[in-house]
């Protein structure tokens, strides 16, 4: 169901459990093609947006701006939510809820993302007190509204929520048998959802980057997935379910932000041709002049290539396409349901639509160097423009995880960041890294099209410079190596 928010005066109503700060952690140990991206955290502004009629609520963006205890005296927060959303993380949420409860212990601690959901009980900790599960802006809103009324009865009523008694994490309830919806046309639960507060990030808006591209504004348009990759956590979280909104609320929030580029965060951007085509259609037709970039399927590309042409005309920038693999037996592996063959024509079609493609693919710990050498030259081959070689990660809660838990080589969380091997090697360790370091090496960053957005004005020669002293991290085997040794953390 939608979100019910008032209608009259919507910030009449204020409760007393004090101001909300909602907390995007830093992550210190990320390393590589992690440190090429930096976008707002829209996924708290969604939860922003879902309860400001009812409390005062504001953001700190940690990846900036690191002073917890100063935000926490500012804002006077009475409850602190923090998002999870990486398995890299746990550690570093564990220490910030730490931290806000010995500033102040009467503070409500709330956690949730898509690791939190997956795995709640990394978080069964003293200084947490309620887990939220799956997406939060409702929960989120029926919680504090609970709070406030100390109602534990409504607490337990709230699904898929853990809350502390008696110093054990229990769940409320969940369904038995969660049946997913697949909704083929938009929904309304998405279309009428509370807008994010993209205003509570205004002061980190320059910090922002995604590539080349600096000051990005993110837009959601789609949740969830329609497929079953057995290594994804995606189709985990949203339980199997996939929705979108209406082209013309999309269209509406592009038209709002001040931004030129525009990276959607679907998982899934543009499945529903005919919400594609009138996305593109009512962009041209309003006259927005910006780029964008998307999450898309090949099967999907291949299936309705005039949808992906009319969003390049549209301003369609780069397309980020799962390959994965470029052998069929690995795909069957991963349960992907896509062939070499459809993601080749699928390249093809957006190649000659004029959108570069950022290629999503994993390196197996178990490869010889041979391997090594087909997937540089198949990148180089269908000039992919922005590879990204991810290490094939078993994250908690996936099928992948429960299949290879007894081999795992490390359980600790900070080497679950898809650039570090958690999984036995067939190569020497130091071997398997240079050859993981070298492909970004003979693949590179190819650079089509920079041209034009220099005379664009979309980027500017310090945006390059700045893109490639951070691309320097990928080349560097050492940087792989020096994190294996990681000092403990509780």
């Amino acid at each position: 169901m939608p979100i019910t928010l008032p209608i009259l005066n919507p910030r009449a109503l204020r409760l007393s459990v004090g101001p909300v700060l909602l907390v995007q952690p830093k992550n210190e140990y990320l390393v590589g093609f992690n440190e090429t991206v930096m976008v707002e955290p829209l996924g708290l502004e969604f939860l922003a947006g879902a309860i400001d009629d009812l409390v005062d609520v504001s953001i700190i963006d940690m990846r900036i701006e690191q002073n917890l205890e100063q935000r926490l005296s500012a804002t006077q927060a009475g409850i602190v939510g923090v998002t999870c959303g990486y398995t890299a993380d746990v550690p570093v949420v564990r220490n910030v809820v730490r931290r806000v409860k010995r500033y102040n212990p009467e503070i409500v601690v709330i956690v949730g993302g898509h690791h939190a959901s997956l795995s709640p009980e990394d978080f069964f900790i003293s200084e947490i007190d309620y887990i939220v599960c799956g997406e939060g802006e409702q929960a989120f809103r029926d919680l504090i509204l609970a709070i406030a009324e100390s109602n534990r009865d409504k607490i337990r009523q709230i699904p898929r929520l853990y809350f502390q008694e008696n110093g054990q994490h229990i769940l409320t309830w969940d369904e038995e048998k969660h049946r997913f919806h697949v909704n083929k046309e938009p929904t309304a639960e998405m279309t009428q959802r509370p807008r994010p507060r993209r205003d509570l990030v205004n002061s980190y808006r320059s910090h922002y980057y995604f590539l080349y591209y600096k000051n990005p504004w993110t837009v959601e348009s789609a949740r969830g997935c329609a497929f079953r990759c057995n290594f994804c956590s995606v189709w985990k979280f949203h339980r199997g379910d996939y929705k979108t909104e209406e082209a013309a609320r999309t269209i509406e929030e592009i038209r709002g932000v001040e931004g030129r580029y525009v990276p959607f965060v679907d998982d899934l951007a543009f499945r529903q041709p005919q919400v594609a085509r009138d996305l593109a259609r009512g962009l041209i037709a309003e006259g927005v002049n910006k780029r964008y970039w998307a999450q898309c399927r090949a099967s999907d590309i291949v299936a309705h290539p005039e949808s992906f042409q009319a969003l390049a005309e549209a301003g369609l920038d780069m397309v980020l396409m799962g390959i994965e693999a470029i052998d069929q037996e690995t795909l069957k592996k991963l349960n992907k349901g896509s062939k070499p063959t459809m993601n080749i024509e699928a390249i093809k079609i957006l190649h000659d639509a004029g959108v570069k493609i950022w290629g999503a693919l994993i390196v197996d710990p178990d490869w010889r160097e041979e391997d090594f050498d087909r997937l540089a030259e198949f990148v180089n081959h269908y000039d992919i423009e922005c590879p990204q070689f991810t290490i094939l990660t078993p994250l908690p809660g996936t099928e992948l995880y429960k299949t290879v838990e007894g081999q795992l080589m490390s359980k600790d969380y900070r080497h679950f960041d898809f650039l570090h091997t958690v999984l036995p090697t067939r190569l020497p360790i130091e071997k398997f890294y240079e050859r993981y370091a070298q492909l970004y090496q003979q693949t590179g960053m190819k650079m089509n099209g920079i041209m034009q957005l220099l005379r664009d004005r979309i980027v500017t020669i310090d945006d390059l410079r700045h893109f490639k002293e951070k691309f320097q991290e990928l080349i560097n085997p050492e940087i792989y190596l020096r994190s294996l040794n990681l000092e403990p953390v509780s």
